[in-house]
Formats: structure tokens, sequence, C-alpha cells
């Protein structure tokens, strides 16, 4: 699924590399084997990852035994997949405690996070995101993170063709992200109307308080007072 626009497509977060705690996806395909070869891949320390495979892209932030995986198409800029990640990061060990997490069964904690998943999946496709990262980017640089082949990593029996079924969610996606413009647009126009009415309003009480002052008072009588 090329696109002019890069998404995220899947996300997941293990405990390890194969205790599956949570995921979502906005496709239908064969996320889960894949993902846990790629994790199982990757040294389970403290890492920043990315790797290429086909025509998609793998970014993973393991911290204290937990992993952040995200697939998505080839393209997306790296910034956005470690703020995504960093996100989903953050609000995971909010949400959990240690007990909770290391507890947890597989996907013992799906119901939960899966929808703050599908929430960051559907910000961080918005492009409006990598704006709003470059204006106010609070996550460590990502230079130091090398976009590898994974095809050099993984081993023959390992190697397994990704298959992403297109629905009519995509569709769904594209039509809220096209609503969500509109109504900030229209958000907008509003708040500059509002500011322009605001600033006429206050520049002719302005001139009137002006006037009351030059002209005697209130009652204007020496701009408007009979001549008599």
């Amino acid at each position: 699924m090329q696109s002019s626009n890069p998404q995220i497509i899947y996300a997941v977060v293990a405990r390890g590399s194969n205790l599956f705690l949570s995921e979502y996806s906005i496709l239908k395909g064969n996320y889960i084997d894949f993902s846990k070869t790629i994790l199982s891949k990757v040294n389970q320390q403290n890492a920043k990852k990315s790797f290429n495979y086909e025509q998609y892209e793998f970014h993973i932030l393991v911290e204290d035994g937990f992993s952040f995986l995200i697939m998505a198409d080839r393209g997306l800029k790296m910034r956005i997949a470690f703020a995504c990640l960093e996100d989903m990061k953050q609000k995971f060990f909010q949400m959990f405690t240690p007990q909770q997490r290391d507890k947890a069964m597989s996907y013992g904690l799906n119901s939960q996070f899966s929808i703050e998943q599908k929430n960051q999946i559907q910000y961080y496709n918005s492009p409006q995101a990598d704006k709003l990262r470059m204006v106010s980017d609070n996550i460590q640089q990502t230079k130091d993170v090398m976009m590898e082949n994974l095809d050099k990593l993984l081993e023959r029996g390992d190697k397994i063709e990704i298959l992403v079924v297109k629905t009519d969610q995509m569709a769904m996606l594209s039509t809220t992200m096209r609503t969500n413009a509109t109504t900030l647009r229209r958000q907008m126009w509003w708040r500059n109307k509002k500011m322009m009415l605001i600033m006429i309003l206050v520049g002719l009480l302005a001139i009137y308080f002006i006037m009351v002052i030059a002209c005697g008072g209130f009652a204007m009588h020496r701009c408007f007072g009979s001549n008599d």
C-alpha cells in the first residue's frame, strides 16, 4: 500500500519479544508472526531500531523489557515514527502499574490500550502531525537510528510475505482526516472573524471615550451643543 502520504498501518506492544499485550491495525494482514520474528532479532535492552522490508518499514522502541513496534508504508519520516512510539510508550507506562505490566497475560491489556493505539495512529497519520512535531519536538533526535534492510537480518526460514488487505477502514480514515481538516479550517475562520469584530468594537469604544473626554462629558455639549 504505497501512498503519497505514508501511513502507519499497525502498532503492537509486547513484553519481551513474543508476548503481545495490545495491538491495533487499520488494515487486515498477517502482522503477528512477522512482528514476532522481527522482535526476536532485536536486542531487548533499551534500543531504537528501524528496518525496511518489501514496501514497508518497521520502527521499534524497546525500554525496560517492553517493545513498542509500528509498521508503516515506506517513506514515513523517522521523527514521526519515533514520536508516535514515544507517545505510545509514555501512555502505556502511565496507564498501567508495574504489576499490571508484568503480570498481564497475552493480549491482557488489549481492551484498554488498543484504543490509545488507534488514537495515536490516527493522530500521526494526519498531515498536520509532522508540522506540530517540528514546532514542539520533545523527543530525542533520531539521527543515530539507521534504517537497516531486514532481508539481511532474516534467515531463510524467517522470510514471510506481508499480506495487507485493504478494507473500508482506509476510506473511513481518509474521510475522517478530510472532515477534521475542514472543521479546523472553519474554526480558524470563525476565530479570525471574532478577533476582527472584537478589534473593531474596541476601536469604536476607544473613539467614543475620546470624544466624551474632548466634548466635555457624555452629553458632548461642546461638540454637539446649541450655538444659542
